[in-house]
């Protein structure tokens, strides 16, 4: 047979396959999602064990908050002692349960020294993170490295002494905190979205790499927030098209995403539509709707 036509009936085959499998598993799809919206499955996490970073402030302190109603025994994780202390005392005097772990989680020894303090966790909540905001040029290494270190190589230094003990007992929940910056750049938050984008593509490998090894019981989910009300605090302008959500609502859709094992969401969730929409859409149609939809971040440094 002659080599062009060969190379024809593989990609034909292909395409065959691709669009019968995949239609397939997309009308199972729609069918489970239809299913969440007219009765959302929620796991009962009352009695378990979860350990939230960045607990001091912001989403990580809501989400400490807001799981310890549920009747989590909450581990708060944070650099920013007397804040993360507060945070642990809160929920307490709530009448809940709560630990609270001064640690630097970009630390692996000292991430190690908190995984022999803590033990097992059922769920881990990786939100521990530094806003940047700059132009690319105007970003020092130093810059560079200590956000990765924070934002990305801390996911890895959890992941690595918590996820053992998971796989002991087949059983557990690891969650990412990543930002829509994570699915889309920018601008003037090269060094941000980087690392935000490697949250979720570490999230995804994790994901399937558990899923080949048949450890279905150990649920991996990763969370792409749009701009939260606490970028404010540290003196950013920020032009919105659409206004940031506050810290409390965020980890109200977090908290539903867990509870209903989601593997890749943003909040507000609709976000996650408008991004893979607009993605593809020819280009210039494409950045005439990025101006409309997405929220511009002016240099703050000057």
């Amino acid at each position: 047979m002659d080599t062009g036509i060969g190379k024809l009936f593989f990609w034909m085959r292909l395409i065959a396959e691709f669009v019968i499998f995949g239609s397939f598993y997309l009308i199972l799809d729609l069918m489970k999602n239809i299913l969440y919206l007219v009765h959302p499955k929620k796991k009962d996490i009352n009695g378990e064990t979860v350990l939230v970073t960045g607990a001091a402030r912001g989403i990580g302190r809501e989400l400490a908050l807001q799981l310890s109603g549920l009747g989590c025994n909450v581990i708060c994780v944070d650099l920013n002692a007397e804040g993360n202390l507060r945070t642990a005392q809160d929920i307490v005097k709530m009448g809940h349960k709560a630990q609270a772990y001064t640690c630097d989680v970009s630390d692996s020894a000292a991430v190690e020294e908190l995984a022999k303090k803590v033990g097992y966790v059922d769920i881990l909540v990786n939100n521990a993170g530094i806003i940047f905001i700059n132009s690319i040029l105007k970003t020092q290494q130093s810059a560079v490295s200590k956000i990765l270190e924070v934002n990305v190589a801390s996911h890895f230094a959890m992941i690595r002494n918590f996820l053992p003990e998971m796989l002991a007992r087949n059983k557990g929940h690891i969650v990412g905190v990543a930002s829509c910056g994570g699915l889309i750049g920018l601008n003037n938050a090269s060094l941000y979205s980087s690392s935000k984008f490697a949250v979720v593509g570490l999230m995804n490998s994790l994901s399937e790499e558990l899923r080949l090894q048949g450890r279905s019981n150990i649920k991996i989910s990763c969370v792409c927030p749009y701009f939260v009300r606490t970028i404010q605090e540290i003196d950013t302008e920020v032009d919105a098209r659409i206004t940031p959500i506050e810290a409390v609502d965020a980890a109200r859709e977090i908290v539903q995403g867990i509870l209903q094992e989601q593997s890749l969401f943003t909040v507000p969730n609709y976000w996650m539509g408008l991004i893979s929409i607009v993605r593809l859409l020819p280009e210039n149609t494409y950045l005439k709707m990025r101006d409309i939809l997405y929220t511009r971040v002016k240099d703050n440094v000057k």
